[in-house]
């Protein structure tokens, strides 16, 4: 019996010396989270973890293990054991072939998902390889800017939010990032984890450059040239001195070194001397200028030139032309006028009978026969019209020196009407160009080519001549007009318009609710009934009446764009001198009443309140690809219009002033301004700048690739 007791005193002893190792806390960590761990665990799919950290000395252990419940990675470091393990383990054994094992340790607090968690183990032995525990606390750093460097001791330690263990003492360091001051301290830790917010103060500034008499000068700054032109907003630029240069073509380069405050916009405004004289040089009405054998213009030309000798010249057919050189100097302005004199010849003109009407070039000069001495050398348009006649048309040439003899037999005709629609349309009849519709005149019986041309529209008819006088009135119409539902449809030219019903609403709003210009106050307006275009004027419209296409993308769908205000107001007068209507923009109030859906139910954006919805509505920044989009892409707003908010800007009748404060009846803006408004917002900027209530405006000789317009129709 005593053997057996002795026995089993050796047994207990031999496992109390075995048992070495012990749990000494395990504990929640608060100052690291999962996502800090991630990088390490990258390679565990199963999003299910949690984190424990293992903080021993102590290194190969026999094993480690949870139970049933699975360890699913281990990554061993210097003084700790990193362990990946499932969410709601309860339990941890841990084996050591030197120093025990620790069987079935029970948590005291739940193992919850994506937490961290800290086991920090005792290792009694009296000999052992290294400390048993090592005593540390947390150091967390959080810079601003967050992607700032950190140093501890001056050993870069991460770019950006930095976590790590320490051993108490004191520490030096650093937190520094690109145009911002850096900031240095010490830290000294103690028995408690260390949390430090370290915000970096702006080294860097703002410029904005202008430039007098002109803007559009290029802008290089400390010797790199920028994309943009003046005026210039610069982004962010590192505070100190800095050399500011703008140049712009036939000016002198402007220089001035500027001191940058840290978080400040600095203003700078250069003077950009001229390298170049003005020139205007003038001639006959018709007659095409030429400097240095380029030609610049007809009737007269006003330009700028670099300092220098130059030859001017002035030619038109039937005149002697002139030359002179000239030298200009920096700053001078000459005045050159080139007057031509015409190389004149005579002609004589019979018919038989005689008595007609003589027409030379469209102007009427005497009856038949008559002698002219005074006449232009070159080419002439003759006419020679008597009652009862065919009309005589025919090109003669007059020769310098010589006497040019016309004689003409008229043949009787019948009396013929040609009208147009619209009227002033030029007429050829049988390809002899013969005057301006309504036009009358005398032709032969019998079949006929007549054409009629007006801003670039053409039509030809062939009409038959009879004995008949009730028979031979005849019309062309360059451009018919037919109705279709609600609004007015121009054959060829794709006009759709909509009535809006008048009403009151509430123009403008609080200031920040804008993007471009002041809409303070909030006032009351009311506006008439009136049509407006269902899209923005494409560019198909805008080639069918002008001829040309001035826009940067090109596209028959697209909405045209780099028009000025000045030149829609010639697009107006051609395309309603077309379609006999009276189109126009509309004023600001109609625009913005129409956007924001008439006087109920209103809407911020046109067709929504949200800006997260508005790129169903609109092309803007955010889905733009950077350039305007075919109109009618997206969804119209609850007027049936299209693009109100986005595409292009849209100018607007009004001068850009502020508003007034009481109530509007129609208003249409100030007298007279600096800018003309255009509202809506663009392809390139942000939501903002689509509020129905937004406002801009630009010079109204102005254009660029965001600007367009739609058309407008009063009741």
């Amino acid at each position: 019996m005593k053997k057996i007791t002795l026995l089993l005193i050796l047994y207990i002893s031999s496992l109390s010396i075995y048992s070495e190792i012990s749990v000494k806390s395990f504990r929640k960590l608060d100052l690291i989270s999962s996502a800090q761990l991630r990088n390490q665990f990258s390679d565990i799919s199963d999003d299910s973890c949690s984190y424990i950290c293992i903080a021993t000395n102590l290194t190969d252990f026999s094993y480690i293990n949870c139970g049933r419940k699975s360890i699913k990675k281990t990554v061993q470091s210097n003084g700790e054991i990193w362990l990946c393990v499932q969410t709601g383990i309860t339990e941890i054994s841990i084996s050591h072939p030197s120093f025990g094992t620790i069987n079935n340790y029970k948590f005291q607090i739940p193992v919850e998902k994506d937490l961290v968690y800290e086991l920090v183990l005792n290792s009694n032995t009296e000999k052992p390889l290294v400390p048993s525990e090592i005593t540390s606390q947390w150091l967390l750093i959080r810079p601003k800017p967050v992607n700032a460097n950190i140093f501890i001791n001056k050993i870069l330690v991460k770019s950006g939010e930095y976590t790590g263990r320490y051993k108490p003492g004191t520490y030096s360091y650093t937190v520094e990032a690109p145009l911002y001051h850096s900031s240095s301290g010490t830290i000294t830790i103690t028995d408690q984890n260390v949390e430090l917010n370290v915000e970096l103060e702006p080294a860097f500034g703002y410029i904005h450059i202008s430039t007098a008499p002109e803007e559009g000068a290029n802008v290089i700054l400390d010797g790199k040239l920028l994309q943009n032109t003046t005026p210039f907003k610069s982004a962010a630029v590192s505070s100190g001195e800095h050399n500011i240069q703008v140049m712009k073509e036939l000016h002198q380069v402007a220089t001035k070194k500027v001191y940058i405050d840290d978080d400040k916009v600095t203003k700078v405004l250069l003077t950009l001397e001229p390298n170049f004289a003005t020139v205007n040089l003038k001639s006959n009405p018709n007659a095409t200028v030429f400097v240095n054998g380029q030609p610049k213009g007809t009737g007269a030309w006003t330009g700028r030139l670099n300092a220098g000798i130059y030859s001017l010249e002035a030619f038109e057919e039937g005149y002697k032309s002139e030359k002179m050189d000239i030298e200009l100097l920096e700053g001078e302005t000459k005045v050159i006028d080139l007057k031509l004199t015409p190389i004149l010849g005579a002609a004589e003109i019979t018919t038989n009978p005689p008595g007609a009407k003589i027409i030379l070039d469209g102007k009427e000069i005497g009856m038949s026969p008559q002698k002219f001495d005074n006449l232009i050398i070159g080419e002439h348009m003759l006419q020679l019209i008597k009652e009862g006649y065919i009309t005589t048309s025919k090109k003669i040439i007059v020769e310098d020196k010589k006497l040019t003899l016309i004689d003409e037999v008229l043949s009787q005709g019948i009396p013929v009407k040609i009208k147009t629609i619209p009227s002033g349309a030029n007429i050829l009849i049988d390809g002899v160009e013969v005057g301006v519709s309504p036009y009358t005149c005398t032709l032969s019986v019998g079949n006929h080519t007549v054409n009629a041309l007006q801003n670039k529209h053409k039509v030809e008819k062939t009409i038959t001549v009879t004995k008949d006088p009730q028979n031979n009135n005849f019309e062309l119409v360059l451009v018919s007009t037919q109705k279709n539902g609600t609004g007015t449809v121009a054959k060829n030219l794709n006009i759709d318009m909509v009535l809006i019903k008048g009403g009151t609403f509430t123009m403008g709003g609080e200031s920040s609710e804008t993007a471009q210009f002041n809409s303070m106050p909030a006032h009351q307006v009311t506006v008439n009934d009136y049509y407006l275009a269902t899209t923005e004027v494409t560019q198909l419209l805008w080639k069918t009446v002008m001829g040309i296409n001035p826009s940067k993308f090109q596209g028959d769908s697209l909405p045209v764009d780099d028009v000025s205000w000045n030149l829609v107001q010639e697009f107006l007068v051609k395309l309603n001198a077309i379609i006999g209507k009276k189109y126009r923009l509309p004023t600001e109030a109609e625009w913005e009443y129409a956007a924001g859906g008439g006087a109920q139910n209103r809407t911020k954006y046109a067709g929504t309140n949200s800006s997260t919805e508005l790129p169903k509505y609109a092309w803007i920044l955010e889905n733009s690809n950077n350039r305007p989009h075919n109109v009618a892409t997206k969804l119209p707003n609850k007027l049936g219009l299209y693009d109100m908010s986005g595409n292009v800007w849209e100018w607007c009748s009004d001068w850009l002033d502020k508003y007034p404060s009481n109530h509007q009846d129609n208003p249409t803006g100030a007298v007279t301004g600096i800018r003309r408004v255009n509202r809506g917002g663009a392809w390139r900027f942000e939501a903002p700048s689509s509020l129905v209530n937004g406002r801009g405006g630009y010079d109204p000789g102005s254009y660029n690739n965001r600007i367009g317009f739609r058309l407008a129709m009063s009741k």
